[in-house]
């Protein structure tokens, strides 16, 4: 191309001169070729500038290489066990740092305009933060109640004038919100702001690099009291925390507006501004607009084996199942199926000693007159109301007097995954407790979108890693994708199953308007 040019130019100056004596004509000729000259100087540097943005070519193993932070847990400290192992090598060994050229690469994608996978930067010690995030944005039921909730949780400078107006009562001051508040609001919006980034869905950030969430980290990591500072924790712990922190964001408004009718009240002002001014029927506290997609109902009953009487117990919420591997030692080629973890998980416990009132009830009617008998009991699980995100949580951590060790047996799991059988309505009606499969856990079925992995045998160090679908709601949301930290490259469903999960999100399967 800079040969072309030259010609051209070259070529242009012999026909300025040949055309200086021709008067009009020449001049006329002379606008016309510094046009096409003016366009062909344009083509170049714009080819120039596509050749600068460009990623450098494959080597001769076609391979691109990746230059990683130093700030990172890739580079890992290396500390010696007892018996002279390596506890922790290099995140090399773990993620790939190379991949193979492919038709749907990264690179590809930002060339064609396609939807893609934003990275996110390690900030130190960040990688279990970044893996759940990229776990959580792929999931469509989640970014959709975060757009919804958006709208409604409002950023402590914005929030609307809840109560009357400034003309009826102008000695009206609403009290500021409490800094927990103001940080929950803070938190749901910087989280936010991640999802639209990660899913290439931010208009302000277009760039295709990778993304620091420095102001997520900052709010969310701010006031836990150094929990989870400067050091490596478990995503599971994360998840928990974060479902904590998303359901005192939801509640956030709710309770400033109780806080504000307080405040009026021991004021005296609600009777001043009128009975009409204010809402009389307060919200509860706590209770967001719409339910947490990961939010589901345990139902659990006591079953006693003496009087053969079942005696219900409160429903409890729960995020998570925390699943349980078969205790058989440090075997590294024990080899589980998730639906078998889960069969566990919801098999009925023995309780030793239990207070059974209808036992105390029969004893106090043949005159004994014992207070309460206690008799060995059944505590049954089952599930009253199914979460739109189901996430399983595999317990590979194992302390042994006092010394961590990880269990790394492999644990298979399918794209698509049933609960039916684990449900409270099956229970209770056996194989026919879902007439006309219109009962709520009738359609509980569930598809897999991300799979967290833990790299590295240390129980309290090494590096998460994610396997997560596409962008939500664009032509590769169904695609595979591979990240790592500010790596992000396509993965086929036989690299997905054949990792070994710490934690999977699974998404309720809609049913057929049909």
């Amino acid at each position: 191309m800079e040969d072309l040019l030259l010609v051209f130019l070259t070529f242009f100056d012999i026909l300025e001169e040949w055309l200086n004596g021709n008067g009009a004509i020449g001049g006329e000729i002379i606008v016309c070729a510094g046009a096409f000259g003016s366009i062909i100087l344009l083509k170049y540097l714009l080819l120039r500038s596509e050749r600068l943005q460009t990623p450098p070519p494959p080597d001769s193993t076609g391979e691109i290489i990746f230059k990683r932070d130093r700030n990172t847990e890739n580079d890992v400290e290396e500390e010696e066990c007892g018996n002279g192992d390596l506890a922790r090598r290099r995140v090399e060994e773990y993620s790939p740092g190379r991949f193979e050229l492919s038709e749907k690469s990264s690179v590809a994608e930002l060339i064609r305009g396609e939807p893609r996978v934003t990275g996110l930067q390690n900030l130190g010690n960040t990688c279990y933060v970044n893996g759940l995030l990229q776990a959580l944005a792929c999931v469509s039921e989640f970014y959709d109640w975060m757009a919804h909730s958006s709208k409604l949780v409002c950023l402590p400078s914005s929030r609307p004038h809840p109560l009357p107006s400034v003309s009826e009562t102008p000695f009206l001051s609403r009290p500021p919100p409490k800094p927990h508040a103001q940080r929950m609001s803070l938190f749901f919006h910087s989280l936010w702001k991640v999802m639209n980034v990660i899913n290439s869905r931010d208009k302000d950030y277009q760039n295709g690099h990778s993304f620091a969430a420095t102001a997520l980290v900052k709010v969310m990591f701010g006031g836990s009291g150094g929990r989870f500072q400067h050091y490596q924790q478990d995503p599971d712990e994360l998840f928990l925390f974060m479902m904590n922190m998303l359901t005192a964001a939801t509640a956030g408004p709710y309770e400033f507006l109780n806080e504000t009718l307080d405040h009026f009240a021991n004021c005296g002002l609600i009777s001043a501004a009128g009975p009409h001014s204010v809402p009389l029927d307060r919200p509860n506290a706590g209770k967001p607009w719409l339910s947490m997609p990961l939010q589901g109902l345990f139902h659990q009953d006591l079953y006693c084996v003496v009087c053969k009487t079942y005696r219900p117990q409160p429903l409890e919420m729960f995020h998570s199942l925390s699943l349980t591997l078969p205790d058989r030692g440090r075997g590294k080629n024990q080899y589980h199926e998730l639906e078998h973890l889960l069969e566990k998980y919801f098999t009925p416990a023995d309780l030793d000693a239990v207070d059974c009132p209808t036992c105390a009830s029969r004893t106090r009617h043949i005159g004994d007159g014992l207070k309460s008998v206690r008799t060995p009991h059944l505590k049954r699980i089952s599930i009253a109301k199914g979460p739109k995100i189901l996430c399983l949580h595999i317990r590979r951590a194992v302390w042994d007097g006092g010394d961590g060790w990880k269990r790394s047996d492999k644990v298979s799991f399918p794209s698509t995954l049933s609960i039916q059988k684990y449900s409270f309505l099956r229970h209770i009606g056996g194989n026919h407790s879902l007439p006309n499969q219109k009962s709520p856990l009738s359609q509980s079925l569930y598809s897999l979108k991300s799979v967290l992995v833990h790299m590295g045998a240390s129980s309290s160090g090494g590096h998460i890693v994610t396997y997560r679908k596409g962008p939500v709601h664009s032509s590769m949301a169904e695609a595979w994708y591979f990240t790592s930290d500010q790596l992000v490259r396509p993965a086929s469903w036989t690299e997905v199953e054949s990792s070994n999960p710490y934690m999977l999100f699974y998404e309720l399967i809609k049913p057929s308007s049909a």
